[in-house]
């Protein structure tokens, strides 16, 4: 399964309320595409739905330092 097919997976699984599972998929995508703003952004969103505030502000962070202009990750 290749980054984008997991991203999209995960974003399946976010929608069912199934963070685990979609925060592992994201770190395989993550691990494999790690410029992958989109990526970044979206593992953070996850944790900010766990209530992970620090961790999901991490990923934010570092989405914003991949692509600055990337409004979706400001917080």
């Amino acid at each position: 399964m290749d980054a984008r097919l997991r991203y999209l997976n995960a974003r399946l699984h976010y929608s069912k309320g199934e963070h685990k599972q979609a925060i592992e998929l994201l770190a395989e995508a993550v691990a494999e595409d790690p410029d992958n703003v989109e990526y970044v952004h979206f593992l953070g969103l996850v944790y900010f739905a766990r209530k992970s505030y620090p961790t999901a502000r991490r990923h934010f962070e570092d989405a914003l330092k991949l692509d600055n202009s990337f409004s979706q990750a400001r917080f």
